[in-house]
């Protein structure tokens, strides 16, 4: 029997030619074209295991082994458009399994952390298959710049009976930042306030 290559398809792939390694003879099986030339059309054959057949000038057939892949589209799912700055890790769905994951053009376990990504856009694709059977799909998502804040009194020492005002100013987020102070002020970038001894007064952000 004649050594011949076994050959992997995709069953979106394009014509293929078949190598008869410069043995005289023709092809025959389902999806061979041209049985001269080994021409094969792997959209006619079945997802899995195919034989196909090179006959020799002398009569000896020497059967060759095609494995169709079938074509599987990539997928990438419960992802948002855009992320606070926060530790914590959001679980990423993948289809088909066995992909590859990328962050930024990294390889990456399935998830995602926007603390450890990092304030600004970044990219998540999934690549399945190879050769003609490939495909990816990309994903961008945002990262909000993290919260801060800078709190500070109009005067910060007071006489009895005596009164000023405080204040946050605020930076990052993604959407309107509240501010909640205590002891006791409740919510607002501002209070005016009257202490009757002397109080640390601590501001809470988030978005």
């Amino acid at each position: 029997a004649l050594a011949l290559d076994d050959y992997v398809f995709c069953e979106i792939g394009s014509l293929q030619n078949l190598d008869n390694q410069g043995n005289s003879g023709y092809w025959e099986g389902q999806g061979v074209l041209i049985p001269e030339t080994g021409l094969i059309n792997p959209a006619e054959l079945t997802v899995g295991n195919n034989e196909v057949y090179f006959i020799t000038e002398f009569g000896c057939v020497n059967p060759v082994s095609i494995e169709l892949l079938a074509f599987a589209e990539a997928v990438i799912d419960n992802i948002e458009d855009s992320y606070c700055f926060q530790d914590t890790n959001y679980i990423v769905d993948l289809s088909p399994a066995a992909g590859t994951f990328m962050i930024d053009g990294n390889v990456s376990a399935p998830q995602i952390n926007p603390s450890e990504l990092g304030f600004g856009n970044h990219e998540l694709e999934y690549i399945v298959g190879f050769g003609e059977c490939e495909d990816r799909q990309s994903v961008y998502i945002a990262v909000s710049a993290a919260i801060s804040g800078d709190a500070y009194a109009l005067r910060d020492t007071l006489c009895p009976n005596e009164s000023t005002s405080i204040f946050v100013d605020t930076q990052g987020g993604a959407d309107d930042i509240v501010a909640i102070w205590s002891p006791g002020l409740g919510f607002g970038k501002s209070h005016f306030i009257s202490p009757a001894q002397s109080t640390t007064y601590n501001v809470t952000l988030s978005d």
